[in-house]
């Protein structure tokens, strides 16, 4: 094991969505969605050209901010008809692409109080779709682009003189591999899972 004490930090997304009618009940979902996350970690840091004893004492601190792409699409089944009732709720579910448009690191020495970084670094993936087919390298930005899973529930209060709605929905949503972690040049090499409970407020229209 080489990190101690993970903990999630607070993010947020802001998304749009369409739905395409297939039934009186069920929906195609499309939507793009941008999608902020973060975490951090008590591990080791090895500083260029030097070398790091593996001690279990985990002296280094390390944040890790990530600004996402998300392209979802699914479906959405409601339990009862909108035009009929001035609650509605549903579930959903489904699958979508992601792309890491930016990552952002700190790192500080637990012991001295230093920062050893603060900036923008290359945070990808551990699998990678589309580079063998491409043969792009290893910092590649296809290398950060990836999937994810979802679900979920929602309950929406439906405004009928407007055709339009109030709602609010409990969504999980599952990365399919996992974050690729490597410090400031190379100082680290770590994956992580992740998944995410996600609350969403907002106007059907």
């Amino acid at each position: 094991m080489h990190t101690a004490d993970t903990k999630a930090l607070s993010g947020f997304s802001a998304s749009y969505k369409s739905e395409i009618l297939l039934g009186r009940k069920i929906n195609i979902l499309i939507g793009l969605e941008y999608f902020s996350q973060g975490l951090s970690f008590r591990g080791y840091f090895s500083a260029p050209g030097s070398t790091y004893l593996f001690d279990k004492t985990f002296a280094y601190t390390h944040e890790i901010r990530v600004q996402e792409i998300h392209i979802p699409i699914g479906f959405k089944r409601a339990f009862n008809l909108e035009k009929d009732n001035l609650y509605t709720s549903y579930y959903f579910g489904g699958l979508g692409a992601r792309f890491i448009i930016g990552s952002y690191y700190v790192i500080n020495n637990d012991s001295t109080g230093n920062v050893v970084f603060d900036g923008k670094a290359n945070l990808n993936f551990e699998h990678h779709l589309l580079s063998d087919i491409f043969q792009r390298g290893e910092n590649s930005k296809i290398n950060r682009l990836n999937t994810f899973i979802f679900g979920g529930l929602g309950t929406q209060y439906n405004l009928r003189a407007s055709a339009k709605a109030v709602f609010f929905e409990l969504t999980y949503k599952y990365g399919i591999s996992r974050l690729h972690y490597q410090g400031y040049q190379n100082s680290n090499d770590l994956n992580i899972k992740e998944s995410h409970i996600m609350f969403n407020l907002g106007l059907k229209f």
